[in-house]
C-alpha cells in the first residue's frame, strides 16, 4: 500500500480486506496444494514432502482446524492517516499524544 492508497482522512476508513478475507476461509481440508516440508533438514523447502507423509499432514490440518475453531477473530485497526506525509506537509511525524 503506497501513501496515495491512504483515504483523507475526513472520509470513513473502509473496511479492512483482510479482514473479510479471514472470514471467508474455507475448512483447512478443503484447501489444495499444502506443502509439508521437514525445516530441519530442508531450511529453504525445496523438497515437498506432503504426498510421502499424508497422514502428517492430515494430523496438521486437523490440529490447525481444532486451533482455528477457538481462535480469537483478527482485528485490524481503522487506519488513521494522521501522521501520514500528505497530512504533515510531506513528512512522516508523530500524531498521537504519549
Amino acid at each position: 500500500m503506497s501513501p496515495a492508497d491512504i483515504p483523507p482522512r475526513d472520509d470513513p476508513c473502509p473496511v479492512s480486506p483482510h479482514k473479510e478475507a479471514a472470514k471467508a476461509l474455507p475448512p483447512l481440508q478443503e484447501i489444495q496444494n499444502v506443502r509439508l516440508y521437514h525445516l530441519e533438514q530442508d531450511p529453504c523447502e525445496t523438497t515437498d514432502l506432503s504426498a510421502l507423509f499424508p497422514h502428517q499432514l492430515k494430523r496438521l490440518l486437523d490440529r490447525m482446524e481444532e486451533h482455528r475453531k477457538t481462535a480469537a477473530e483478527p482485528w485490524f485497526p481503522l487506519v488513521d492517516t494522521a501522521g501520514c506525509p500528505e497530512q504533515n506537509n510531506g513528512l512522516w511525524k508523530p500524531w498521537m499524544d504519549p
